[in-house]
């Protein structure tokens, strides 16, 4: 009897699953780390998290791995990826790595409860309350500013390829995964690297990270739906000002009347109306709140447009000399914004090479004919008005508000600087040069990212190899927020 009733809870879709998770373990085996299951509605797909592709079946998967790009992409990603201390991150986007601990223990510590969302927990390295190297505060957690703690998981080493006759110019510029332990303990850094004006912490993402809960009025809304006020409702020849959904309340209402049989007939007769009325009332909130959760799970990443997946590793900007985060500058309710880790990395690098060369390049201004009776002073006003000169990036800034988490005082917020066509360049950019890098990356010995972008110079130019700044890494570590 046993036996039967375990073979009565196997399903089609179970069968569907641990055959899924066998060919990615075989796939796993193979070396290719990169490909992982993700649920597509009512089915379980496979992923390659390199090349941004999608494979309904076995076949589509292995027709994947054997392709010329995935080839080309993962053979760049054993120089830059793959290398024995990888980054220990996961954000579906770029990043496939994770600690084991972590992603064990991402079920008991990050879901989201059905009547509360819960904060940014870690419960894998919660070894004690003030186990924690720092505290941030003036974050939005749970609809309330808060302060969260953070646990340092690592440093990263910019580092840059520059020519020797120009050193403004830079052809590459990387980050490199140092770790923690390993930097702390390595010999050759004789001489340790500025720390970088801004850190990032990462965050396991859920759906109300970062903002207020998108379904808190509909929760309320549903909660108080029950009772329905002032719904006309056409009964036999009559209509009722007000219906009630509790048959206490219609019984009430009954008694309330003067107990006349055509009364009694009129209730009778509308009582299943008043209930369907009531149901229908809160199948539409509920079919609201499904629309709302679905948006709220569409949440973008505003670098590459790609979706944010929960339970993966996004990441946001500190300010390493306010302790605050980069989005508080903008707002004075503790929002703040959240990508993909890697794409969060990248434009740091983007800024720092902006920085670095200190080299924009104008927008084209188009001919203009001078009138003979217009003066040279309405001519020259009329010029500078059109020249609209793009400004240079003297800082990393968050890449949507462009906040940088300086101290600002309530009722005066960092204003933004840099125009919305210029950052959209800025982004074409940052993915040319990804694009780029991974045709050609640098060779380190250590885990890195970077970006690539075409030489200036003609000919062969000698060039040297410099490390820039440190940049540190936080992880979020508590759920019990100071107040």
């Amino acid at each position: 009897m046993a036996g039967r009733k375990d073979f009565s809870n196997i399903t089609a879709a179970s069968l569907r699953e641990k055959a899924a998770k066998l060919t990615l373990s075989q796939v796993h085996k193979d070396g290719h780390v990169c490909v992982e299951i993700r649920q597509d509605g009512k089915r379980y797909i496979f992923f390659c998290v390199l090349c941004h592709s999608p494979c309904y079946s076995d076949t589509a998967l292995f027709d994947h791995l054997r392709g010329h790009i995935h080839r080309d992409r993962f053979a760049t990603a054993k120089l830059t990826l793959l290398l024995p201390n990888p980054w220990p991150f996961n954000d579906g986007a770029f990043f496939f790595h994770e600690q084991e601990s972590h992603s064990s223990s991402y079920k008991d510590s990050f879901l989201i409860s059905n009547n509360t969302m819960s904060t940014v927990v870690d419960s894998n390295v919660n070894s004690g309350v003030g186990d924690c190297d720092l505290v941030i505060p003036g974050v939005l957690c749970n609809d309330q500013k808060s302060s969260v703690n953070v646990k340092l998981i690592g440093f990263g080493e910019i580092g840059a390829r520059l020519l020797e006759k120009d050193p403004e110019d830079i052809s590459r510029i990387w980050c490199a995964w140092l770790g923690k332990n390993d930097y702390e303990n390595d010999e050759d850094v004789a001489f340790p690297l500025p720390k970088h004006d801004f850190g990032v912490v990462i965050f396991s993402y859920h759906y109300d990270l970062g903002r207020e809960p998108v379904l808190g009025d509909f929760e309320r809304l549903s909660a108080s739906s029950k009772y329905l006020g002032d719904v006309n409702i056409v009964g036999k020849n009559k209509r009722m000002r007000k219906a009630y959904s509790d048959p206490e309340d219609i019984s009430a209402s009954m008694s309330e009347r003067d107990g006349s049989l055509e009364d009694y007939q009129l209730l009778d007769g509308t009582s299943s109306e008043l209930v369907s009325a009531s149901r229908s009332t809160r199948r539409r909130i509920r079919k609201e709140m499904r629309e709302r959760e679905r948006l709220a799970a569409e949440r973008t990443c505003d670098i590459c447009y790609v979706k944010l997946l929960p339970g993966k590793d996004v990441a946001c900007l500190l300010n390493m000399k306010t302790g605050r985060l980069a989005c508080s500058s903008r707002n004075s309710s503790g929002a703040f914004h959240l990508f993909h880790s890697s794409c969060l990395l990248h434009w740091m690098l983007l800024c720092e090479f902006e920085k670095w060369t200190n080299k924009l390049p104008a927008e084209e201004i188009p001919p203009q004919t001078r009138s003979k009776t217009r003066t040279r002073r309405n001519a020259k006003q009329k010029d500078d008005i059109m020249r609209h000169e793009p400004k240079s990036i003297s800082s990393v800034f968050c890449p949507e508000c462009q906040g940088a988490g300086i101290h600002v005082e309530k009722d005066q917020l960092e204003k933004p600087s840099i125009g919305l066509s210029q950052m959209f360049n800025q982004k074409l950019k940052l993915k040319d040069g990804q694009r780029q890098w991974m045709k050609s990356p640098e060779i380190l010995q250590k885990s890195s990212v970077g970006l690539k972008f075409p030489n200036q110079s003609e000919g062969r130019v000698q060039e040297t190899v410099a490390g820039l700044k440190l940049i540190h890494f936080y992880r979020a570590r508590e759920q019990n927020t100071q107040k």
